[in-house]
């Protein structure tokens, strides 16, 4: 449905759809890690994420060394809306070297990992702009997306217009929303927290 909120499996889907058949897909730890563990990428791409280490920040900033090392390969970042706090300044570095990344912010208004685990209003972040940010560090394209039809929009102009620089889409993610894959491990998280320790 054109209206539909943009749920994290649909996303996923939809940026599989456009991806080229070489590109370095690059995860930052949370749901743009567990959403894209189901990505169908071509035999010549890439993927890169901290899983092991789940260092917040990440994948923007790392997309500037993919790109240098591989500039053959367009970097497509994911990322939340927290991570991106913790690195937005390499926005400006996309835009200073017209790196031609796609940066897809999955914007649940906070830590979405966290929220199932231990709720609390220390998960809430303060809003951002993100599309704003992005133009005023230079970025060629930025949009904000709040429904499937916005986002498939976006990401046809994104795959056909043949963009020479960075673009930005922020999608809003409905509270609540995730991965099954995110949803199963915060549930057993929970479980484990809300369990008596084990009496010596």
């Amino acid at each position: 449905m054109p209206d539909q909120p943009v749920g994290v499996e649909r996303l996923m889907a939809a940026i599989e759809a456009v991806l080229p058949a070489a590109a370095t897909v690059l995860a930052d730890p949370g749901d743009a890690l567990f959403g894209a563990a189901d990505l169908h990428l071509g035999e010549d791409s890439h993927f890169l994420a901290s899983s092991f280490w789940a260092s917040l920040g990440f994948a923007l900033p790392a997309a500037v060394g993919a790109w240098g090392a591989c500039p053959e390969h367009p970097p497509v970042v994911l990322l939340g809306d927290g991570a991106l706090l913790m690195c937005a300044n390499e926005l400006a570095t996309l835009a200073r070297y017209a790196i031609p990344a796609l940066v897809v912010v999955l914007d649940n208004g906070g830590y979405g990992t966290e929220r199932p685990i231990l709720d609390g209003p220390f998960n809430d972040l303060q809003p951002v702009a993100h599309r704003e940010l992005a133009l005023a560090m230079g970025f060629s394209a930025a949009e904000r997306v709040k429904n499937e039809e916005e986002l498939w929009s976006c990401l046809g102009r994104w795959r056909s217009d043949g963009v020479t620089g960075p673009t930005l889409i922020s999608v809003a993610i409905p509270a609540g929303e995730m991965s099954a894959a995110l949803r199963r491990l915060s549930t057993a998280l929970a479980q484990k927290l809300a369990s008596p320790p084990p009496q010596a």
